[in-house]
């Protein structure tokens, strides 16, 4: 599947794409995410099984933005608990900058 790396800043305009977005976990329930990336955005997991997430950790969640602005949980990667803020907001950046190279 194709997606399209978003953070907050951009989510709103690819409500019709799977989308990638890469966040720190600050707080979750059996239910939801609340995920730093760039901006608040809350995830609906996709199951009820939250016991992965840790609060302070990345993850990549795949998925689709839903017309309340959350984005829908399809699936998830751990990235660690030691990556760069900074870097990320960039490369979101970057790829919309140059979209003929990413989509």
């Amino acid at each position: 599947m194709n997606a399209i790396r978003v953070d907050a800043s951009v989510l709103d305009r690819f409500t019709t794409s799977p989308i990638k977005l890469i966040g720190k976990v600050v707080h979750h329930d059996s239910r939801t995410a609340q995920v730093e990336s760039n901006g608040k955005v809350t995830v609906n997991l996709a199951s009820e099984r939250d016991e992965d997430l840790q609060n302070g950790y990345f993850y990549e969640f795949v998925g689709k933005v839903k017309d309340d602005g959350s984005v829908q949980e399809f699936s998830r990667t751990s990235m660690g608990n030691a990556l760069d803020e900074r870097a990320l907001k960039v490369l979101v950046q970057q790829v919309h900058a140059h979209s003929e190279l990413f989509y």
